[in-house]
């Protein structure tokens, strides 16, 4: 617990001076819940499976330590009513864990195909896999050729799992059941009858091994504060070793100076409970108070509040409805277009709007921009998409990209075009209509492609803006 809540208490400090309003609102909720072991109920209620918000959490990672108290708390009971109930308390713990593992193993089996969200955060469809290890404890030791044998296929099912599967697979379920088992028999032999795990067991990885707990409370949030300060983007591969560096300096940090010392202690029974009791309620309410507080605004400047208000975004009124050329009603603001000699295009589908308020707080004197949205500006070229649920769209979109290039050709001093779209809805898309293309995500590329090409003619300056279908800061 001391080492989660110094993590907990990095995450609220760091994420002060990095996240925006949004983020940091949704750092709150997690940090209240990681420290009395419920996060995974908060994150199966707020987030998607596997999405792409979900990645941008700091704190995601104690959704599994969550599982584990959960597991733990009611283990104990099972074990003191078993031994209440008979005097010869093996059979029935044996018999006990093999129940949970079925029961538990065939709910996460069912429940993953019908609600994957709630099967991988739930505990009773996780409960198996803990149940596995401590099945362990009653099992006969392994030696000789056993031994021998079990460890590396242990590890071969390991490895070959990390390599195999992807965020895509049902998961936990019947893609769990190899990487599970593959643990216990890694770890089922000792040290002195398997070779793998006396190779395990070398002073380095040892000194990992001791290290492991902080390592993964510390790795996560390095990643993610990272990522928010890299706009989203994932590092290169020289970043990954640096942040995993990073990751194992502050885990052996951790060791040394929080978990070490506390493990020490020689507090009372009732003091210890205390101290850790009023910590972890300090930080319970800092959480909360932190999400009741909407990611505390007040640390930006009032440009940059705007920029990332949501209701900004939403009820922010066009300064100028006006005719442009075959456009026909657009949005323009900023300086008279007119007059102005540094133009911008912003073109898009109705996603694009959420990019004005944020375009108009940026404009420089004698800037003036134009927000044209209609179809995905990848559509009505040679690859276009037939709705089944808008017969008109192939026709509409072939219409307002034809507009938006003519314009663009035909307008003197725009110096910069901004596309912007869902541009999801494309690449993920099965209704493309070209006869040379066997899947949607190469006729988007295509699509996409072509119109890049097709908006280089008079030179300006080009920017593709990519927005993923659950914001990021904006929530």
């Amino acid at each position: 617990m001391p080492a989660l809540l110094s993590v907990v208490v990095a995450s609220l400090i760091v994420g002060y001076f990095v996240l925006m309003p949004g983020d940091y609102r949704s750092l709150g909720w997690p940090s209240a819940t990681s420290v009395v072991g419920a996060s995974n109920f908060y994150f199966l209620w707020n987030t998607g499976y596997f999405d792409q918000a979900a990645d941008l959490l700091p704190l995601l990672h104690t959704w599994s330590l969550g599982v584990e108290e959960q597991f733990y708390l009611v283990w104990p009971i099972v074990l003191v009513t078993i031994a209440g109930l008979s005097r010869k308390a093996f059979l029935p713990t044996v018999l006990a864990l093999f129940a949970i593992i079925i029961s538990s193993f065939a709910a996460a089996y069912i429940l993953v195909a019908e609600d994957p969200q709630a099967a991988f955060y739930l505990p009773y469809t996780r409960a198996w896999e803990l149940a596995l290890g401590a099945l362990l404890v009653f099992a006969p030791k392994l030696s000789g050729k056993w031994a021998q044998v079990t460890a590396p296929l242990g590890l071969a099912l390991i490895v070959g799992s990390a390599l195999v599967l992807t965020s895509s697979d049902p998961f936990p379920g019947m893609n769990a059941l190899a990487p599970c088992l593959g643990a216990v028999l890694l770890i089922w032999p000792s040290q002195k009858t398997s070779a793998i795990a006396h190779a395990l067991s070398v002073e380095a990885l040892r000194q990992i091994g001791l290290a492991s707990y902080s390592l993964y409370l510390w790795h996560w949030p390095v990643l993610v504060f990272y990522r928010h300060y890299n706009l989203g983007e994932m590092p290169s591969g020289l970043e990954v070793a640096l942040l995993l560096a990073v990751s194992i300096g502050l885990a052996f940090l951790s060791l040394r100076f929080i978990e070490a010392p506390f493990r020490r202690m020689r507090l009372r029974n009732v003091r210890a409970v205390t101290v850790g009791a009023t910590a972890s309620c300090v930080v319970a309410v800092s959480g909360f108070a932190l999400a009741a507080a909407d990611g505390v605004p007040s640390r930006l400047d009032t440009t940059f509040r705007a920029m990332e208000s949501r209701e900004v975004m939403w009820s922010w009124d066009c300064p100028d409805v006006g005719v442009l050329g075959d456009l026909g009603k657009v949005c323009v603001f900023g300086e008279d277009w007119e007059a102005s000699t540094d133009r911008i295009f912003l073109w898009g589908d109705s996603h694009a709007i959420h990019f004005v308020p944020v375009l108009n707080a940026v404009l420089k004197p004698g800037q003036s921009a134009v927000l044209f949205h209609a179809c995905p500006a990848s559509m009505g070229g040679s690859y276009h998409r037939n709705r089944r649920d808008l017969p008109t769209y192939r026709a509409e979109c072939i219409e307002s990209r034809e507009k938006a290039l003519g314009f663009i050709e035909n307008t003197p001093n725009i110096t910069t075009v901004v596309l912007a779209s869902l541009w999801q809805a494309g690449y993920l898309a099965q209704d493309w209509a070209q006869e040379s293309q066997s899947d949607p995500g190469t006729a988007f590329y295509n699509a996409l492609s072509e119109t890049l090409d097709a908006v280089r003619f008079p030179d300006p300056k080009l920017f593709w803006s990519p927005i993923s279908h659950r914001f990021h800061s904006i929530r």
